[in-house]
């Protein structure tokens, strides 16, 4: 089963939605959710640079909002964003979590023009790989969860 992220601007009280997950899967069944990082690095620099991110939705200060930024017009979302220890917390009460990755990191950040070159392209999109399990860092604005019941 999956619950993406478009899901999540949807569901209201989350832990509801996992309790009925649990109950409906079958043993050792797998469960994957998306979820927004609230602790994403584009998010917390956005301000800061000097160019637009490639990454066109953004979190705002308002812990339920998120900015989509499409063809030049600026739209607000509805939408819940959760820290890596939040998630880890609600999913760990039902779930055993087999896998917790947060992308992508640097790619996000950085501005599409870099993007034309495909070693470029490459190079960063390696860097996110590597760094993608690393909850030290853990800045990718989408948090992937594989749960096992």
């Amino acid at each position: 089963m999956n619950c993406g992220v478009f899901l999540n601007a949807v569901i209201k009280n989350i832990n509801s939605l996992v309790k009925d997950v649990y109950r409906v899967l079958k043993q050792k069944g797998i469960f994957t959710v998306s979820l927004y990082n609230s602790g994403a690095l584009v998010s917390q620099l956005v301000n800061e640079l000097d160019w637009e991110p490639s990454l066109s939705v953004r979190f705002t200060d308002a812990k339920n909002s998120l900015k989509v930024v499409f063809q030049g017009k600026k739209f607000n979302i509805a939408a819940k964003t959760y820290s890596v220890q939040e998630c880890r917390d609600i999913l760990s009460q039902y779930f055993e979590i087999v896998e917790l990755s947060t992308f992508p990191t640097i790619s996000s950040v950085l501005p599409n023009s870099l993007f034309g070159n495909p070693k470029v392209k490459d190079i960063f999109k390696r860097i996110d790989y590597k760094i993608r399990f690393d909850e030290k860092i853990a800045s990718g604005p989408y948090i992937c969860v594989v749960c096992k019941k």
